[in-house]
């Protein structure tokens, strides 16, 4: 195990905020780089892009298997990610567009930990609390 590895954040952007063929390509690269080549499983939602012919080819080339989270349950599976992740990725979205200049890097840890302070920071607890509320329906 490489802490200096496991420690690097890799982040994907681009101007229109939409994922395409180029970024899912590169994920699939992470991912077989970071196991090694070994056989994997990715997953990711139903999202159009991730479902072209092209993108299964190129995971099951790099001996990944796709396995797709089924459609519109992200909210009753990750209520946190919808209510939680998707406040904090609007708040980070600009700082780290200015670091990024909307290309494809690495970003350090120390940078995303940064950019994430700032903007946990500046989040509303109330979106927290609801959230957990929700998720475990207390």
């Amino acid at each position: 195990f490489n802490l200096d590895e496991a420690t690097k954040i890799i982040s994907y952007v681009n101007k229109t905020g939409y994922v395409t063929a180029k970024i899912v390509k590169s994920i699939i690269d992470d991912v077989h780089r970071k196991s090694n080549g070994q056989l994997s499983i990715l997953v990711i939602d139903k999202c159009t892009v991730h479902r072209t012919k092209s993108i299964v080819v190129y995971a099951t080339s790099k001996i990944i298997h796709i396995v797709y989270v089924p459609a519109r349950q992200t909210s009753k599976l990750q209520p946190l990610d919808v209510k939680v992740f998707g406040a904090l990725k609007r708040c980070f979205r600009p700082y780290y567009e200015k670091v990024c200049n909307f290309d494809i890097k690495e970003m350090t840890y120390a940078t995303s930990y940064e950019c994430f302070m700032k903007c946990s920071n500046d989040m509303d607890t109330s979106i927290i609390q609801s959230a957990f509320k929700e998720a475990f329906s207390l």
